[in-house]
């Protein structure tokens, strides 16, 4: 019988469709809440939102690829900064897009100038880049704008999970480092146990977990870091893991299971981790969408910029044509966006990944010319 391992191949897969089609629910659930339509709920029977799960579903990716890659990796130097290229360039230009793009279009229509706007005393546009530049977000107002919208003040309410992702990058080093994800990748199971264990504690008993580790005072950080090391888990035993379709089903089942009952009960987002990572996978090697990306990968720019132009529309009261239009919207144009983002920033800043600092210093001296 094949293994997962066997059947995943990094060039033929439909992981690219995928995680479009996750960045997509990220902006479908979040229409809801800054358009003003109210919450939504997954079949409205349980806690959760396509959101929501949508970036479990990125982190699980995440772990398994992260976990390849330093597995392949020639060195912790080289992998943090493939990692570092991967999030860090587009994430900064976002910022910058921010301040000079997104809200001065607010802040013109709002005091009929710029004058002054780079002096705003209130969430100032320059502090915006520097309380921001290392991925923790530490403010999402720009010059006290966007305050008479359904969800006010944040221009980007979703780069706050990055943070995490980047830690989950770090963790990885450290664990290759020390030789754990090849020589006692049980451990690794062992940390998804501990996360999960962290994460019941703070649902059942809020505030406890701040009495031991400010790790574990944080629910939403070890949510998302325990479905990264699901999908850790998975590569790690890929060659143990058979791929069927039997599999698949039961894994879907329990999935749904899960979601119906509720993401967020400790019980049912364990069983989420493994069945949830195994179906992302099942359907990465069998949906005949391998050619989605072919022209790139545009998931990355569609999370990052759709917060801010769902509350640019908002605030132009776009939302009034109803949620079809708003969405639709939305994702077009961010996509829009996502494109050149992806071939002027990221693709760039990723053909990066082989550069050697050191060849700035090997440069050939010039001979001086021979008088004639």
């Amino acid at each position: 019988m094949r293994n997962l391992s066997q059947v995943f191949e990094s060039k033929k897969n439909s992981l690219g469709f995928l995680r479009f089609l996750f960045a997509a629910l990220v902006v479908f659930s979040h229409s809801f809440v800054l358009g003003g339509f109210g919450s939504e709920r997954i079949l409205n029977i349980f806690q959760g939102s396509y959101g929501e799960l949508a970036v479990d579903c990125f982190f699980i990716i995440s772990g398994f690829l992260i976990t390849r890659s330093y597995i392949r990796s020639v060195s912790i130097s080289r992998f943090l900064w493939h990692r570092f290229l991967r999030i860090f360039p587009g994430f900064w230009v976002c910022l910058l897009i921010t301040i000079l793009f997104f809200a001065p279009i607010v802040y013109l229509a709002t005091h009929g100038n710029l004058n002054n706007y780079f002096q705003s005393k209130i969430d100032n546009p320059i502090n915006y880049i520097k309380a921001n530049f290392l991925l923790r977000m530490n403010q999402y107002g720009v010059a006290g704008l966007l305050n008479n919208i359904p969800f006010p003040a944040a221009f980007n309410g979703s780069l706050w999970t990055l943070i995490y992702e980047f830690k989950c990058y770090l963790a990885i080093g450290i664990l290759g480092r020390l030789h754990i994800l090849k020589s006692a990748r049980v451990f690794v199971i062992g940390i998804f146990i501990f996360l999960w264990g962290g994460y019941t504690l703070e649902s059942l008993i809020p505030g406890t977990g701040a009495r031991f580790s400010n790790l574990l005072a944080d629910k939403e950080g070890l949510r998302m870091m325990m479905y990264f090391f699901s999908g850790s888990v998975l590569f790690l035993y890929s060659k143990d893991i058979v791929f069927s379709t039997r599999n698949f089903i039961f894994s879907a089942v329990l999935t749904l299971i899960s979601i119906i009952c509720g993401i967020h009960q400790p019980i049912f987002a364990l069983l989420l981790g493994p069945s949830l990572s195994y179906v992302i996978f099942w359907l990465a090697c069998e949906l005949p969408f391998s050619h989605f990306d072919r022209y790139g990968d545009f998931s990355y720019g569609l999370y990052i910029y759709a917060f801010p132009i769902q509350q640019i529309l908002a605030f132009f009261k776009v939302n009034k044509y109803g949620f079809s239009v708003y969405f639709l919207l939305s994702l077009g144009l961010t996509t829009l966006l996502a494109i050149p983002s992806y071939r002027w920033i990221e693709k760039p800043s990723l053909n990066l990944k082989d550069f050697k600092i050191s060849s700035l210093f090997n440069t050939k001296l010039i001979r001086p010319l021979t008088k004639l």
